[in-house]
């Protein structure tokens, strides 16, 4: 399910933009016998609040080794954002780059 793996470095299509699909990145990002991800990408992949929530919660993980995460122009919103923003201060985030740029318009994140 994942598409390119390069090293610390992963690739994430834009086939998996659906909330099982952050749901199967995050799952990943725990296994660091099979995946070491340092580096993330998931720029423009639709993901929404579900898989924000889903990819704060690997951030959580003590076995989550990731360094930078680029979620910008995804579908967040703001409670995406703060779930990310909560998986910050938790002590097992390793977490150094986080980039969730996008065009925001009432609250809601495009």
């Amino acid at each position: 399910m994942i598409a390119g793996s390069y090293g610390d470095f992963l690739v994430y299509p834009v086939e998996q933009h659906s909330a099982s699909g952050a749901a199967s990145l995050s799952d990943a990002l725990r296994q660091t016998a099979t995946y070491n991800v340092q580096r993330a990408i998931t720029r423009g992949n639709r993901i929404a609040v579900a898989g924000a929530e889903a990819l704060a919660a690997a951030l959580r993980d003590a076995n989550c080794k990731l360094h930078t995460l680029d979620i910008a122009w995804n579908l967040i919103s703001v409670a995406g954002a703060e779930a990310l923003a909560a998986a910050l201060r938790d002590a097992h985030c390793k977490l150094h780059t986080l980039d969730i740029a996008c065009k925001c318009e009432r609250g809601a994140c495009a």
